[in-house]
């Protein structure tokens, strides 16, 4: 398998993809990760993939069977991620069937009627459980039901990666206005009264997310045009040069909003204790 790349970090990933000559300006670590694992898998031998497909079309048409037995396993569970470097080569040496295995239990299924990004999510949770983007995408007959594994049948020649399974996916099953509508609700979201910049900045980048032309863009200036008018009193737009950087002076600006309101407050009732106590030896 080619499960190790994702345990690579950054630095080491571009260094691999620069030594099968693949480009890294300008791509995601998604992308490149994707693009590395097809890149060996196409430079290994063939058969162990068609040896895959194969079996897994024999398991969609086999009905009645008994359970298939497995040799028992142990999932594995991002703590790996501290074991050292020849660990990490023997713990993801797992088969193709303890990785099926796996994604049954979650018992997910998507037939094309439910939210396509609820869905797409799983891609999240093959990380947790260590399962590569090209393992996962060979789940789909099993993840798959009714209009959705038609669809996916049709598209498998063009679909080899994750990336490539997304964007067919939302080309295919979300409305033709979604973007259009989407795009909308991205430019149209602004920070509420009352409403914390965190929160604000969670709600406009989950928005983003589901953009595939906007979700790997940089949004620092949007999401900062969208703050309220005191915040941007407070931080210049020179300040700051990312989204994390920008949270951390909106913080601050929060902290001192939050204590003036409080010593407002206090001497507002001091003020009131002592006209009320001059209002009385007057009237005395």
């Amino acid at each position: 398998t080619t499960s190790w790349i994702y345990w690579l970090k950054k630095d080491r990933l571009v260094t691999e993809c620069r030594r099968h000559h693949i480009a890294v300006e300008g791509r995601t670590v998604a992308d490149l990760r994707s693009e590395l694992s097809a890149c060996i898998r196409a430079k290994r031998h063939h058969k162990s993939t068609e040896d895959l497909m194969q079996a897994l079309e024999r398991e969609m048409k086999e009905e009645g069977n008994a359970t298939i037995l497995v040799p028992t396993t142990t999932v594995r569970i991002p703590s790996k991620a501290v074991a050292t470097r020849g660990d990490i080569t023997s713990a993801t040496g797992v088969s193709d069937l303890e990785v099926m295995n796996s994604v049954r239990r979650w018992n997910i299924r998507y037939s094309g009627r439910e939210n396509l990004h609820d869905f797409l999510r799983c891609k999240e949770l093959a990380e947790c459980y260590s399962i590569a983007n090209n393992e996962l995408l060979a789940t789909m007959p099993e993840i798959l039901q009714d209009k959705a594994l038609q669809w996916f049948r049709i598209k498998r020649n063009v679909i080899t990666t994750w990336v490539d399974f997304r964007y067919e996916a939302e080309r295919f099953f979300l409305p033709k206005r979604h973007l259009a509508h989407l795009e909308e609700a991205i430019h149209q979201r602004k920070q509420l009264p009352r409403e914390k910049t965190k929160d604000y900045v969670l709600a406009i980048q989950t928005l983003i997310r589901q953009h595939p032309k906007l979700r790997d863009e940089d949004h620092t200036e949007h999401i900062y045009d969208g703050l309220r008018v005191e915040y941007r009193l407070y931080v210049r737009r020179s300040d700051f040069h990312s989204v994390d950087e920008l949270l951390e002076l909106a913080d601050e600006f929060e902290l001192l909003r939050s204590g003036e309101a409080r010593q407002a407050k206090n001497t507002n009732h001091c003020l009131t204790a002592v006209s009320t106590k001059y209002c009385r030896e007057k009237v005395c």
